[in-house]
């Protein structure tokens, strides 16, 4: 008998929420014009309670969910499109994936509710647990950090990744406004033609990625550089109004820069910072201050 995987959308558009159960391989919301789900203090406007497979989601507008899209513990998510998922005012994440076998994210555009967010669950724009032959391109994500007191460490992230995550591409991707990272890779990561703007770190990296091209935007930290981080990019291209740090290195890791173009820093910002020692920095044309 063949297995019927459930994909479980919370919904609520002008009526009281009500939930629609879906089969693998169904397509929502199945509507020609790109529909607006209010969902308000929802956790997930579309939710995978069960493992499922070749499910589309998008093009949908959703407003004011504590997540876009959720899939529960111990969920396995195989052959996910989705496509043109915007969220406005969202509570805590965009997506948030746990397990994920061959998924392509695009055409996203995510962004956090003004107001001031609290709890103990940072916030991210999309999160990726675990999985392989995942692909997230083409989009923005704004605003995820949560409200700190002054001096205190402000947690979220644009993009984020785990360590048990392999084969995933990142792609044209603009990340801005976060509390910590544009960019906190763990796993195998390969990424082309990222954008990080008015972050803490442009990009953390935490064990093997390679980037295109980096731009960062007026962020503390270009690139924060954990201990045991492997990463490559080609060509890093920084600007900052305000002093800033280009690259900040935690201890023994591995940093390789083919080229840089770091014109548009501001006076008296700091190339690199050694907050630990070991590692091995090969710095290209133009990386320097």
């Amino acid at each position: 008998m063949r297995l019927l995987a459930i994909l479980t959308l919370a919904l609520c558009a002008h009526m009281p929420a009500f939930a629609e159960t879906m089969v693998s391989g169904k397509t929502w919301p199945p509507a020609a014009a790109v529909p607006t789900i209010s969902a308000t203090g929802t956790n997930g406007a579309a939710r995978f309670v069960k493992s499922a497979h070749d499910v589309t989601i998008g093009p949908v507008i959703v407003i004011g969910a504590f997540r876009a899209v959720e899939t529960d513990q111990g969920v396995t998510v195989r052959n996910l499109r989705i496509d043109g998922l915007v969220g406005r005012d969202l509570q805590r994440d965009g997506i948030r994936l746990r397990n994920a076998i061959g998924a392509e994210i695009s055409n996203f555009d995510l962004r956090m509710r003004a107001e001031p967010q609290t709890g103990d669950q940072f916030p991210v724009g999309i999160t990726v647990y675990a999985g392989e032959n995942i692909t997230i391109r083409d989009g923005v994500v704004d605003g995820f950090r949560l409200s700190v007191p002054a001096g205190s460490f402000v947690q979220g992230d644009g993009i984020g990744t785990e360590r048990d995550v392999k084969g995933v591409r990142i792609e044209r991707v603009t990340s801005r406004n976060n509390g910590d990272s544009g960019f906190d890779l763990k796993g195998q990561i390969v990424g082309r033609d990222l954008v990080s703007e008015r972050n803490g770190n442009g990009i953390k990296a935490w064990h093997d990625a390679t980037i295109s091209t980096l731009t960062s935007i007026d962020n503390k930290r270009a690139i924060h550089l954990p201990v045991g981080a492997k990463l490559h990019i080609e060509r890093l291209v920084a600007r900052s109004v305000a002093k800033a740090h280009v690259i900040v290195v935690e201890g023994k890791g591995e940093l390789t820069i083919g080229s840089c173009d770091l014109t548009g820093m501001a006076k008296g910002s700091i190339l690199v910072q050694w907050n630990g020692s070991g590692a091995k920095l090969k710095l290209g044309t133009g990386c320097a201050l």
